[in-house]
């Protein structure tokens, strides 16, 4: 029941926004070695946890992500968090874009007012591709 207030609550759509959750995919022409969902977590302090569990695209779908907030962060918490959680995603993406074989896209809303688009590629480090001084989930 947490998890779902976390995930509709204004500033917090960057972390759960149903239209960016999912990544657009390519395949790599790697194999792909471990197409099994994936459970990730992240203890942020004071309390605040995330845990984030990925099921593997269907050929030329998106991902499934499922977000899960042990409770809402204040305001001051997220501004906290933020580039914990920016550096933290960007690396459980990086690891499932190994893990699948597959380059991925994902956008992320770093800020209130500003989106970035991140490239993943199998054993490569993320690749900020373009940042917008704009907020997509609006």
């Amino acid at each position: 029941m947490a998890r779902k207030a976390c995930e509709k609550q204004s500033y917090f759509r960057i972390f759960a926004h149903p239209l960016f959750n999912g990544v657009q995919m390519q395949e790599s022409g790697r194999p792909q070695t471990t197409m099994s969902a994936q459970t990730y977590r992240m203890d942020f302090g004071k309390g605040l946890t995330c845990t984030a569990t990925f099921a593997p695209p269907e050929r030329g779908k998106t991902y499934v992500q499922d977000m899960e907030w042990s409770r809402r962060p204040t305001r001051n918490e997220y501004k906290r968090i933020a580039p914990q959680y920016r550096t933290w995603i960007n690396g459980v993406r990086a690891d499932l874009s190994t893990r699948w074989g597959l380059t991925m896209l994902a956008v992320l809303n770093a800020e209130p007012n500003l989106t970035e688009v991140w490239k993943f590629a199998p054993n490569q480090p993320p690749e900020l591709l373009k940042t917008v001084p704009c907020n997509l989930t609006g």
